[in-house]
């Protein structure tokens, strides 16, 4: 995402280049800071927001891997034992982030929660080398099976996943009985807490 140095703080919008070509999506998002929810605004890339409009008006989903990474520097991925070669094809892919990509989280109930493990470094996806968030995304967006080349306990590992599809659409049925609201529970707790979804919520 992109920041502003003095960003207007109550609008929403885009962001263009000196040309006028609308190079991203001003937005403000609600963030967790301890108890207390806060306002932020970020640039998102439109080229992101083109992909996700592309597919709606295809009327196809978009695939997603189902996990949360973080960007892990190759020093420190030295540290906890990825090879020279790994190291090598890393820094050859992007010379400018030096960086991997390790896995924080999985949704509740996805394949990848099944396969993957916090810790692994994500190395390649259907054989090409991924370094950055968007390479994770445009690799898996029409994908519904894709080979995931992580490095875990000291080797390269080979894991076939299914991504998930998603429609854009989340609840679509509600109960109100005795003053209680249930549904069945929502993608969000799935992927911020790593629950699976099952049952009432």
């Amino acid at each position: 995402v992109a920041q502003l140095v003095n960003p207007p703080l109550d609008y929403d919008g885009v962001l263009s280049n000196e040309a006028g070509q609308v190079v991203g999506l001003w937005s403000s998002y609600a963030v967790e800071a301890g108890r207390a929810m806060t306002q932020e605004n970020r640039g998102v890339p439109i080229d992101v927001v083109a992909t996700m409009l592309d597919h709606i008006h295809a009327g196809t989903p978009l695939h997603s891997l189902e996990t949360e990474l973080t960007p892990l520097q190759l020093a420190d991925a030295r540290q906890l034992g990825l090879s020279d070669d790994w190291l090598k094809k890393l820094q050859q892919h992007d010379g400018t982030e030096r960086q991997a990509l390790m896995v924080v989280r999985m949704v509740g109930g996805s394949n990848a929660a099944k396969l993957l493990q916090q810790g692994d470094i994500l190395l390649a996806i259907d054989g090409r080398t991924v370094t950055r968030f968007d390479e994770v995304e445009h690799a898996v967006a029409d994908a519904a099976t894709v080979q995931v080349t992580v490095w875990r306990a000291n080797a390269p590992v080979q894991l076939t996943i299914q991504t998930a599809a998603l429609s854009g659409r989340d609840i679509n049925r509600v109960v109100q009985w005795a003053g209680a609201t249930l549904q069945a529970p929502q993608r969000p707790i799935a992927a911020q807490r790593g629950i699976a979804p099952d049952g009432v919520y």
